[in-house]
């Protein structure tokens, strides 16, 4: 049975729906703006550095770094933004999240989404799932997150 996201049953696009899903859309838009400022400035320090009368040696290693960190945040942050894509895509007209727990697997979320939405999210769902312990795969339309049976909402929850 899907998990409802509201508890005021009706038809139509629920008010609430059409703002949150361009709250959705537009803090990834927003976040990966500001992202690649940052990428575009730390290419630009780090090359200046590399190109100093001395290597700044005890520099350069710290802006190479960064770098290296900037773009491995890139990359989570668009797969954040493919799960953030994901759930926009699976809620329905209704207001309901089509986002079914099998009673027999429980380690396994399925959200129904078109196929496109499906194939898109599902690239970003692994990356996001290699660093926290869950698996991303597609079936038709649908999304699959599968967690390890051992897995616990804390040990997902780092600080």
């Amino acid at each position: 049975m899907p998990t409802s996201v509201t508890d005021q049953p009706g038809t139509g696009d629920p008010d609430w729906l059409p703002r949150l899903k361009a709250v959705i859309r537009g803090s990834t838009h927003e976040s990966r703006n500001a992202l690649n400022g940052l990428v575009v400035n730390l290419e630009v320090v780090r090359s200046r550095l590399a190109r100093a009368a001395d290597g700044a040696p005890d520099v350069l290693p710290f802006a190479e770094q960064a770098m290296g960190q900037t773009e491995e945040l890139v990359k989570l942050n668009e797969a954040i933004g493919s799960l953030l894509a994901l759930i926009s895509g699976a809620i329905g007209p209704d207001g309901r999240l089509s986002c079914v727990q099998s009673a027999g697997e429980p380690s396994r979320l399925r959200f129904e989404v078109d196929r496109t939405t499906a194939e898109r999210a599902v690239r970003g769902l692994q990356t996001l799932g290699g660093a926290l312990g869950f698996s991303a795969e597609t079936d038709g339309g649908a999304v699959i997150l599968t967690f390890p049976q051992d897995i616990s909402t804390e040990s997902i929850e780092r600080e």
